[in-house]
C-alpha cells in the first residue's frame, strides 16, 4: 500500500510517544506501508 501523509501527521508521531499519529509511525517503521515521498 502506498500512502501519502501530511507533514505534520508525522511530526505529531515523534512528539507524544502515543495516540493515532504514533501509531501510524509504527506501522510505517514496520513496513506495513510505503510511504509516498515528493522531491519538491
Amino acid at each position: 500500500m502506498l500512502v501519502a501523509l501530511d507533514s505534520n501527521v508525522l511530526f505529531s508521531a515523534l512528539i507524544p510517544p502515543h495516540g493515532a499519529p504514533h501509531r501510524i509511525y509504527e506501522a510505517w517503521r514496520e513496513s506495513r506501508f510505503e510511504l509516498a515521498t515528493c522531491p519538491e
